[in-house]
């Protein structure tokens, strides 16, 4: 009698003739029970072409194509005029902005670096300060002392800010506005997306920030550059050096620190933030791939960024890489242990707190299976996989039945005083 092919027979089988990133096959045939694949070449990881002249480390050719077989791609050339400097001192407009982004399955992603391919959007960006508003829910204040006093006006002393891949602009435009008297600049892959710098602002006559507003203050400015490149004319110009969530762009996360310390004048203070992109239970241990749909598509997404170059474990190390520094003194570990959604079932204060994190790291996870998708698909995941993938890992998040965590980190030290 001929046995009937079931949903999951089809799967396996779609996994067995599909790998082409290394690596990826053997997580899911382990998770499956099925034979051990062989190891196959990782194909083409894009076409963006970086390294003009092979001496001038920033330096980037404009020019993006679509992968094969994805028609929504565009190729970008550069203004007229335009020449792209290593060390990325330009004033962007409108048109520059533009080029600095192509299409990829329907999401703008940056031209200037093949290791960090997340998205660089409206849709992102918003993904971006909501997990701002949420780490400040969790209390993040209690660690701005060192910030403080750091930053702190002394007369005759012009004290200065770098926020290291500022993404949405939410953590380097706050600090403008709250240290008024403090130079802050902002480098990343793209600009921030700032719509008031011109024309009417509707915050005016207000006391406060409009929701709708990116005001950019006067003592604010940002700068398009890699930071895997070298940062020489940054070198000891800082009081604070930021960094949070940009680990999935970093090909080497302790150069970066060597870098960050660079930027610092004595007595300044680094600041990193990072998240692991584990699952754990409510005992805090690290959930199988077979018990979690979450914790599945995470690896996924583990192992296609370790591909791509960058180092989605670094968060598990900040603690040991700051505090073994020669350079620091005064090192401060943070960490918050997250719900992934409003799971707890208990009625007082703190299991409503706790829930109401629970609902802000769920919007962003949910958010997050959107904006990985041209990362994971560029990668050579199949559609019709990550499909399947993506819907039990939101049906698993939507559902809030299973006790789960996500641990958050954040490492502060003060650079010795010479």
């Amino acid at each position: 009698m001929r046995q009937v092919q079931g949903p999951m027979e089809d799967f396996k089988a779609l996994l067995q003739s599909w790998w082409p990133v290394r690596g990826l096959r053997n997580i899911f045939c382990t998770y499956l029970c099925l034979p051990a694949p062989p190891v196959l070449e990782t194909s083409d990881m894009g076409d963006i072409e970086r390294g003009c002249d092979g001496e001038s480390p920033g330096c980037v050719t404009w020019s993006a194509q679509a992968s094969p077989g994805n028609s929504s791609g565009t190729s970008v050339e550069p203004p007229n005029g335009f020449v792209s400097p290593a060390l990325s001192l330009i004033t962007l407009d409108d048109e520059i902005s533009q080029a600095l982004t192509f299409d990829l399955y329907g999401r703008a992603l940056n031209v200037k670096s093949r290791v960090y391919m997340l998205p660089a959007d409206d849709a992102e960006f918003a993904r971006q300060d909501r997990l701002h508003d949420l780490i400040e829910e969790l209390g993040s204040a209690d660690c701005e002392d060192e910030l403080e006093e750091a930053l702190r006006e002394t007369p005759g002393v012009q004290k200065a800010v770098l926020d290291i891949g500022h993404g949405s602009g939410r953590w380097m435009l706050d600090v403008a506005l709250k240290y008024s008297h403090v130079d802050v600049v902002g480098i990343d892959l793209v600009p921030p997306p700032v719509t008031c710098k011109d024309g009417r602002c509707p915050s005016i006559g207000l006391h406060y920030i409009h929701p709708t507003c990116r005001h950019m203050p006067s003592n604010c400015r940002t700068e398009v550059d890699d930071v895997n490149s070298e940062m020489h004319h940054f070198e000891n110009s800082f009081n604070v050096v930021h960094a949070r969530f940009v680990a999935a762009g970093i090909t080497d996360y302790r150069r970066l620190i060597d870098t960050m310390t660079r930027m610092l004048l004595p007595g300044g203070v680094i600041d990193i933030m990072e998240a692991e992109l584990v699952i754990y239970d409510a005992k805090m241990r690290p959930i199988p791939t077979s018990r979690s749909a979450l914790a599945r598509w995470l690896t996924l997404v583990v192992t296609v960024i370790r591909q791509l170059g960058g180092e989605p474990d670094a968060a598990a190390h900040l603690a040991e890489w700051v505090a073994l520094h020669e350079d620091y003194e005064q090192v401060a570990v943070h960490e918050w242990w997250v719900q992934t959604s409003p799971w707890s079932l208990g009625r007082d204060m703190e299991s409503q707190r706790r829930n109401a994190h629970g609902i802000g790291m769920r919007d962003n996870l949910l958010a997050l299976l959107f904006s990985a998708r041209p990362m994971l698909l560029h990668a050579g995941v199949s559609e019709l996989l990550l499909a399947f993938m993506e819907g039990e890992a939101r049906a698993e998040l939507l559902a809030a039945e299973k006790p789960s965590y996500i641990r958050l980190l954040r490492a502060q030290a003060c650079k010795v005083t010479l």
